[in-house]
C-alpha cells in the first residue's frame, strides 16, 4: 500500500506502510458474571523514500488504542472487533495525516 506525495512539484516521495497491526490485549477472566476490559491496538510502521528509494525518514511506529468494557458472555463474539476496527483504522488514517503534515516533518524533508 503506496501512497505518492509530491513537494514543489518536481521531487516525489513514496510512502511506504511496512507494517499494519490490530490487536488486543487477553485479560484474565476470574467469574462468568465480571465484566473485562479489552485493550484493542492499531498500529502502523511507515517511512518516506525518495524516487531512489532512499529511506528520507522513518521507519516510524504509529499506534492508536481504545479500551472496551465487554460482559463475559461477549468475549468470544465478533461484536467489539468490529466496532472498534474502523473506528480505530479512521483515527490512523488522521494520526498518518497529521504527521505528514506536521512542520517538524517538512523541516526534515527540506534538507
Amino acid at each position: 500500500m503506496n501512497s505518492t506525495i509530491t513537494q514543489h512539484d518536481t521531487n516525489a516521495y513514496s510512502i511506504v506502510i511496512q507494517n499494519i497491526q490490530f490487536y488486543h490485549n487477553q485479560p484474565p477472566i476470574t467469574t462468568s458474571n465480571q465484566a473485562i476490559t479489552f485493550t484493542f491496538t492499531f498500529a502502523v510502521t511507515l517511512s518516506i523514500k525518495d524516487p531512489k528509494l532512499k529511506t528520507l525518514y522513518g521507519p516510524i511506529l504509529l499506534t492508536t488504542t481504545q479500551p472496551m468494557i465487554v460482559n463475559s458472555n461477549q468475549i468470544y463474539s465478533n461484536t467489539a472487533e468490529s466496532i472498534v476496527r474502523p473506528m480505530l483504522e479512521q483515527r490512523m488514517v488522521s494520526l498518518i495525516y497529521d504527521h505528514l503534515t506536521s512542520e517538524t516533518l517538512a523541516a526534515k524533508l527540506s534538507h
